[in-house]
């Protein structure tokens, strides 16, 4: 009934509430994996669980729904075209465009398709509306040029054609004029007149040329349009047609080079209605009428007609009949404007692919499918390639950066919607192309520098989408006029390409190119770089897909990115990093990133500029310069890729040797060292060529199911084969000689344990590589065995969603378990498995954000492992003060880092600076959060303390059928396992290769000690807080914030004591620190008796009463003791409270700085301040450390502070300014250094001069002679 009834209210209502419906479950399971999703709902409706299976099941008959709600938008659809509703819901319109929202290609495509098409329907004006508008322009006194220029005629030009017919001459004229000179717009239009038709019906007609060539060389070419009355009387259309045709050719050349040049539009006033079921029919009638009149086409130079069908309120049909294919139809040309497979080049793509239609949104945008034409005689080894074509026309200017955002980012929209087709496989790429028809009349190199800076600014912006689109071309046709010496203007066409097809391994590389089209045909011949620089290129049709393609579309199928195409991804980052900096000037963008690849030669790793793609192993690595707001003159990494097609990524000795080199690479030059995984674990095989020898010597040849012997190889063949690579046993049998196979070499090298060998080398290299300098890991796609090992070896993880992180395969451990138990790679290693255990630091949607997520990461690390962190120019006030205070009750501690907007929109500052906190390993140990940060510049480590409740989820093990998920609350401020592990292990990444200062913000209770967690090795991984402080070589800043509080065994772990030399503590003024709380202590310190001993030394009513007790009877000693205990119970409370205030005062910040357990108490609003030139003055003094320890040995912070405080001018005051200090450090002159190292060296010969006297005499003057050899020798 609703796909039928016309009753439009009713349908609306129904739509609305199947609409809200559908999206209430499909909302639930978006973006994530399906036992996630039921994961989750079973979390919030626990109490609840007909709403889980209720919301599952609806979920499982997704298609069937889809089917329902397909139809209802297809039937709304047809009824808002024809005609305009009124009073549409505003909720329903919300409701269509959360639909077009939806993510997704396979599940969601044809429904996202429809909801634009309704969204579009319901939003436009009435036919007659749109006519009426129509008609005002054709009346407007306006040229009819400037109208067709118009970008109002644009959503319009669909409608033109009704108004051909007009009984209004004047409109019917400047109907059939605007159309022309709109349709060719590209051309250069002479010649137009209105003519009568054939019986009188409109016709008009014009003469053109192509305007990309120079006129003098190019053809004049002939058009008409007729406007008959009824597609029925075709045949005699055709005929009469072709009457006025000759008289208006008459005189004219009608071919140039065997080329007909002419064009033949017929727009019928009167059409039938053409489906899916008629088409064919409609289109043999049309082919009939024309072919028969063949010769007279061909005589007349026609090359194409044009037959266009009105289909109000719908868009019009055009079928088009070309000459080269005896007026049969077009296919390729279907439904479109005669000039467009011109202004399209489309005839570039039919040559090497098949193409299908798709579906488009925009109104002069095609979207194609090209699957690459099989050569049947040749075997493909490979998928049949695919490539989604954009291609469309637009009429805005490109060299205005708001208009180009708008064209690329309609590109963007309808190119989604084409990957969302089920016939678009997973692997396809894509490509954009977009003629932009605005002529420029400037010099072609600012017009062109102009575009190409744009596209240059536009890519990096829309990276992240463009990627996942899987853009691998880009290309923006424009047209400058050009004069000739004479003052002839031409057109001369430019295109600008993005591209990633080329070797050059860059990710949509900009170059611009003159484009030299043929004056007959107007296809291009041939191409020249804009700059000058290389050869001319001949045009050729859209190429076949060449081996980086075919490698990129083999990544894609695996879920990632081709591996030489993450250097694009990487400058793209870093391009856009420059934007997010105010403060530091960006340098030329096109020398920020050099990569050179690095090769094995000769057991040695040497630069190379090899094309992209050369590589023979499944392994590459590269060295990379880029310039960076840290460092804008450049700083170098190492970055190591498995390159997953070849061989699936895998691990053979060769990329084992490989891996190690390029580790140990990084390693001896100090420089971080990136890791992007994706693999299959270590390569597995058999000797292959041994397969087809092998014989068995059955049990019994007649029953095999019996079993057999053993394996073996007869005389021959053993003798054919190397003898290494098997081991036998020669034995006569059955009156032959036999060689029993005991063991199989091969002959293959990296078939098998050879390969576990070289794993176990490069676990060991990976877990060096992260005690001695920064490493880095990103999962993308996939990575298994030995990759996940070195993933987690190398301690810092960045996953893709999309990237399980596994042992095992889920098909494996099923068929060990005997029965299907896990459904996906998700369920053992994905983001939901490692970001709560954490083993991943951070997970991304997709490549390009795993690219950013590794700059914004490299952006915190010094240039190598002996450097300083890099300081950034502040982008927040040093001297501001913090607004953000931390409460006494829970609050989000994030906000005091990083500060908060308030509920008014305005800005709360934390104690950071402004969008420089970022948190990692959030979903693991959410009692402790840890990040880094910038503080007036400086990068810093971060840990501070959740105060709220959180909750820690451990997942169901589906290979038990017992278990469970379970909940365990975690308090605030306390530590437990997991969020103690976290925090030595955040310790443990800042000290290593990071360099960073920390800063703990210390607001912890103490551990948990309940069974549970003893059991759970609280008491293990607290000591490991102690263990990385006690290691860590770098500033550390212990600061209680306020309202925070550190006691007992927390306290413990972070105390200075436990590396004096760089950990220094404070406490705000409103902090507290202590053994027990206060009401901890008074149960043991303050008891009840202590209380009410108070209150009769205190309270006055007491005193008096003790007083009448001393002198009382007994009778009234009875009264009195009874009114006194009534006083003790009234008074209780409050001296409950003074008893809390009281042991309260003993930890307060008055008392840690008396006794010497903190430096310095502090005032948390001006605690920014005081930080940032106590972290900057600290960072001085270890600098100065590290020089002296090149140059003198080992020498200690604490050693190098006093010598520092005895060459440096100054009293004591002076002294304890850090700003002034650190400005004096920083500047440290020559010689002040060299006394500073003459006072080290004071201090070596004194310990020299005691070892030598430990030693005697006869050996002092044997170690002097060796120390004399050995100084001659230097």
């Amino acid at each position: 009934m609703l796909f039928e009834t016309n009753d439009v209210p009713f349908l609306l209502g129904s739509v609305q509430i199947l609409l809200q419906q559908y999206l209430s479950v499909e909302t639930n399971f978006l973006n994530q994996p399906v036992p996630d999703a039921i994961r989750n709902l079973i979390r919030i409706n626990k109490d609840d669980p007909s709403v889980v299976v209720a919301q599952a099941m609806a979920h499982a008959e997704l298609k069937r729904r889809n089917e329902v709600i397909l139809g209802l938008m297809r039937r709304l659809t047809n009824i808002a075209e024809a005609e305009a509703m009124d009073e549409i819901p505003e909720s329903l319109i919300g409701l269509v465009s959360q639909i077009t929202q939806l993510p997704g290609r396979k599940d969601y495509g044809p429904v996202k398709l429809a909801a634009v098409e309704l969204l579009t329907a319901l939003q436009q004006p009435s036919v007659d509306a749109r006519l009426n508008v129509l008609r005002q322009m054709m009346q407007s006194g306006k040229s009819f040029s400037e109208i067709a220029k118009e970008r109002a005629l644009s959503p319009l030009m669909d409608f033109l054609q009704e108004l051909f017919s007009s009984p209004e001459q004047h409109i019917r004229e400047a109907a059939l004029e605007v159309y022309i000179r709109r349709v060719y717009r590209a051309h250069l239009v002479k010649e137009f007149a209105i003519v009568q038709g054939p019986k009188g019906v409109p016709a008009c007609t014009w003469s053109f040329q192509f305007s990309d060539t120079p006129p003098p060389d190019t053809p004049v070419r002939r058009g008409m349009l007729v406007v008959p009355n009824s597609f029925d009387e075709i045949d005699q259309v055709v005929e009469d047609a072709l009457v006025l045709f000759e008289s208006l050719v008459q005189g004219h050349e009608v071919c140039c080079e065997d080329e007909n040049l002419n064009v033949l539009l017929i727009a019928f006033q009167k059409n039938p209605l053409v489906t899916k079921s008629n088409e064919r029919e409609i289109i043999e009638k049309c082919e009939f009428s024309l072919q028969k009149n063949n010769y007279i086409m061909y005589g007349l130079g026609i090359r194409t007609v044009t037959i266009i069908l009105s289909q109000i309120p719908k868009s019009p049909r055009y079928f088009s009949f070309n000459h080269c294919d005896n007026y049969s139809e077009s296919p390729l040309r279907r439904d479109m404007r005669p000039t467009f497979p011109y202004l399209l080049e489309l005839t570039k793509l039919a040559v090497n692919n098949n193409l299908e239609r798709l579906p488009a949104i925009g109104r002069n945008v095609q979207n194609w499918l090209g699957t690459e034409k099989n050569d049947h005689s040749v075997q493909l080894s490979r998928p049949t390639n695919q490539t989604v074509f954009f291609r469309a026309i637009s009429h805005s200017d490109f060299a205005i950066p708001g208009l180009a955002y708008k064209i690329l980012l309609r590109a963007m929209d309808d190119l989604e919607l084409a990957l969302n087709d089920p016939r678009v496989l997973p692997s396809a790429s894509s490509n954009i192309f977009i003629h932009v028809l605005q002529e420029y009349d400037a010099q072609r190199a600012n017009i062109v520098l102009q575009a190409t800076t744009i596209l240059d600014d536009l890519i990096p912006k829309f990276s992240s989408r463009l990627q996942s689109l899987r853009v691998d071309n880009i290309e923006l046709r424009l047209r400058i006029q050009s004069r000739d010496a004479e003052g002839t203007v031409s057109m001369q066409p430019i295109l600008l390409v993005a591209s990633s097809l080329t070797r050059s391994g860059q990710w949509l590389k900009t170059s611009a190119y003159l484009e030299y089209p043929d004056p007959v045909t107007g296809v291009p011949k041939e191409y020249r770089p804009l700059d000058g620089t290389g050869e001319k290129i001949s045009s050729m049709p859209f190429p076949t897909a060449n081996s980086m393609q075919v490698k990129r579309a083999s990544a894609r199928r695996v879920g990632s990115t081709y591996v030489y195409d993450f250097l694009g991804l990487l400058e793209v980052s870093i391009i856009r990093s420059w934007s997010d900096v105010e403060s530091v000037v960006a340098p030329d963008l096109r020398s920020i990133f050099e990569a050179k690849e690095l090769i094995l030669e000769s057991g040695n790793l040497i630069e190379s500029s090899r094309p992209a793609g050369s590589n023979q192993i499944g392994m590459v690595a590269w060295i990379i310069k880029m310039k960076t707001p840290e460092y804008p003159n450049g700083r170098e990494v190492v970055l190591i890729a498995n390159d997953v097609t070849f061989q699936a990524g895998s691990f053979g000795v060769v990329e084992d040797e490989f891996f190690f080199k390029a580790s140990e690479y990084a390693r001896k030059r100090g420089l971080p060292r990136l890791y992007i995984a994706c693999n299959s674990g270590a390569r597995i095989g058999l000797d292959e060529s041994l397969k087809p020898k092998i014989k068995v010597e059955w049990i019994d040849a007649s029953n095999p199911s019996l079993g057999f012997h053993y394996l073996y190889l007869d005389e021959e063949t053993y003798h054919s084969i190397p003898p290494e690579s098997v081991q036998v046993d020669k034995r006569d049998e059955r009156g032959e000689t036999r060689y029993v196979i005991s063991a199989i070499v091969g002959n293959v090298h990296g078939i098998g344990v050879e390969n576990l060998r070289g794993s176990g080398m490069i676990a060991g290299e990976t877990s060096r590589a992260y005690d001695d300098i920064f490493t880095l890991s990103y999962i993308t796609g996939r990575t298994v065995g030995i990759g996940a090992y070195l993933v987690r070896l190398g301690q810092r993880t960045i996953q893709m969603q999309n990237g399980p992180m596994i042992l095992t395969g889920f098909g494996a451990l099923n068929k060990l378990l005997g029965r299907e138990v896990y459904t996906s790679q998700d369920q053992l290693g994905g983001p939901e498995i490692m970001l709560p255990n954490g083993v991943t630091h951070e997970v991304v949607r997709q490549d390009q954000e795993g690219a950013d997520a590794i700059i914004r990461w490299l952006s915190y690390v010094p240039r190598t492992k002996d450097s300083s962190p890099a300081f950034l120019p502040p982008s927040d006030p040093i001297d501001r003060d913090i607004e953000f205070t931390p409460s006494k009750t829970p609050y989000d501690p994030r906000d005091m880092l990083a500060g908060r907007k308030r509920s008014d929109g305005s800005f709360e500052a934390g104690f950071f600076d402004r969008d420089s906190f970022k948190e990692y390993l959030s979903g693991w140990g959410k009692s402790v959060i840890v990040g880094r940060a910038r503080l007036g510049g400086i990068p810093v480590g971060v840990i501070a303390v959740e105060t709220r409740l959180v909750v820690r989820t451990i997942p169901a093990d589906p290979a038990n059928s017992e278990s469970r998920e379970v909940s365990e609350p975690q308090a605030g401020q306390v530590w437990f396992p997991d969020s103690a592990y976290k925090t030595a292990q955040a310790i443990e990444d800042f000290n290593r290769g990071e360099n960073l200062p920390l800063m703990i913000f210390a607001n912890w209770r103490g551990f948990s000690g309940g069974t549970r967690d003893m059991f759970g090795e609280i008491l293990k991984y607290g000591s490991m807080i102690v263990d990385a402080l006690r290691t860590y070589r770098h500033p550390v800043f212990i600061y209680i914030p306020p309202n925070g509080e550190l006691r007992g065994g927390a306290w413990v772990v972070v105390d200075p004591t436990i590396n004096e030399d760089v950990m220094e503590m404070y406490a705000d003024e409103e902090s507290r620190g202590g053994i027990l709380e206060p009401p901890g202590i008074c149960e043991v310190k303050f008891r009840k008796k202590d209380q009410v001993n108070l209150m009769h030394r205190l309270d006055e009513a007491l005193v008096a009463l003790d007083r009448e007790l001393v002198s009382a009877d007994a009778t009234e000693a009875v009264r009195i003791k009874s009114a006194i205990a009534r006083r003790e119970e009234t008074l209780l409370p409050i001296y409950l409270q003074i008893a809390h205030e009281f042991a309260d005062l003993h930890d307060r910040a008055g008392r840690m700085k008396a006794k010497g357990v903190i430096r310095e108490q502090l005032q948390w609003k001006r605690a920014r301040h005081f930080f940032y030139w106590r972290i900057r003055r600290r960072i001085a003094e270890f600098s100065v450390r590290n020089r002296l320890q090149e140059s003198v040995g080992s020498v200690s912070v604490a050693e190098t502070v006093g010598h520092l405080q005895t060459v440096l001018p100054g009293d004591e005051q002076w002294w304890n300014d850090d700003r002034s200090v650190s400005s004096a450090i920083e500047s440290l002159s020559s010689n002040t250094f060299s006394a500073l190292q003459s006072r080290c060296l004071d201090r070596v010969e004194q310990d020299t001069m005691a070892t030598l006297r430990q030693l005697g005499p006869a050996a002092s003057r044997e170690l002097l002679e060796r120390l004399n050899a050995m100084a001659e020798s230097w």
